[in-house]
């Protein structure tokens, strides 16, 4: 039978210590950071939308709107 990498690898990992497998991710992390490259953050965020600033985006609305759809009506009665 032949085994994986990952399945090796799982195998050493677990005959590691509690403090081996911590040194053994921080490592893992170190090197993670340095192959990624660096996330850059917009200097401000966006500014939030002011309450009521978007009242007047809607230019029609039906008549019937409010009204019950006929699909619930099964469900209503």
């Amino acid at each position: 039978m032949m085994l994986t990498a990952q399945q090796i690898y799982s195998e050493q990992v677990q005959r590691l210590s509690f403090a081996e497998r911590l040194r053994l991710t921080a490592l893992l992390l170190e090197d993670l950071q340095t192959a990624l490259p660096p996330v850059v953050l917009p200097d401000s965020p966006r500014p939030r939308p002011q309450r009521g600033s978007g009242k007047h985006d809607i230019s029609y609305m039906a008549d019937d709107f409010d009204a019950p759809l006929d699909d619930m009506k099964e469900y209503s009665e």
